[in-house]
């Protein structure tokens, strides 16, 4: 019987498995964005200023969202850290870097209904971080939003799914640039230049799954026991 109770624990976890991979927040009310827990993935790349046939590819992470101020009117500001994973192509073949970027980040949000689903429109306004005097950067800027001329907007669903937990859904189309200059004696000395490319940054994957989630899971099995044993009585 415990062999019965272990598998149905694995069918349950099993069919939460999409609701764990997405980001998970249990606000109340009309949950709050950027959700705190999350963060953002997406392709970035640097074209510009390297030798034909030479890239550097970057899978990028936006989160740590912190200092979040309500400017009124839908307007809000917040800071948050890019996570630069770094791979050279080409003739940089072996260039491996990991680069942490403060950012800075002014947005518009469209107006929210209540209720168990909400969603809304992001407009990016300004989105903007650098790096100086790094070992192989003497300046890594990145640039997105209608502020710098680079157009860039978004959308966001949250659902309710159950107590204070919300299931969120959020991407952002994001026309960005970034400018860098190599620094002497590092691996990127005498290259430099602007890439203006457009991406896309998906939302989810939590660090965990808030408690309610897992309480929920843990409570079915608890209840599975119950009747197992009545049924043994």
């Amino acid at each position: 019987m415990i062999t019965r109770l272990l598998a149905l624990a694995g069918l349950l976890l099993l069919s939460n498995h999409s609701l764990a991979a997405q980001c998970l927040t249990s606000n109340s009310g009309s949950a709050e964005y950027p959700p705190l827990n999350c963060s953002y993935s997406g392709p970035l790349e640097i074209i510009n200023g390297l030798p034909p046939g030479t890239t550097i590819e970057i899978a990028a992470e936006l989160g740590d969202f912190s200092s979040i101020v309500d400017l009124g009117g839908g307007s809000q500001s917040w800071n948050a850290n890019i996570e630069m994973m770094m791979t050279g192509t080409g003739a940089l073949a072996g260039f491996s870097r990991t680069i942490f970027m403060p950012v800075a980040a002014l947005v518009d949000l469209g107006p929210r209904a209540g209720g168990d689903t909400q969603s809304f429109d992001i407009d990016i306004l300004g989105f903007d971080g650098q790096v100086f005097g790094d070992p192989d950067f003497d300046v890594l800027r990145f640039t997105s939003g209608s502020n710098w001329g680079l157009p860039s907007s978004g959308s966001a669903t949250y659902t309710a799914v159950g107590g204070v937990v919300w299931d969120i859904e959020s991407s952002l189309a994001l026309n960005y640039q970034i400018e860098f200059q190599g620094a002497p004696g590092g691996a990127l000395e005498g290259f430099g230049g602007v890439t203006t490319s457009a991406t896309t940054f998906a939302l989810g994957e939590p660090a965990v799954v808030p408690l309610p989630a897992a309480a929920w899971l843990f409570g079915s099995a608890l209840l599975c026991l119950g009747v197992v044993k009545r049924k043994k009585a």
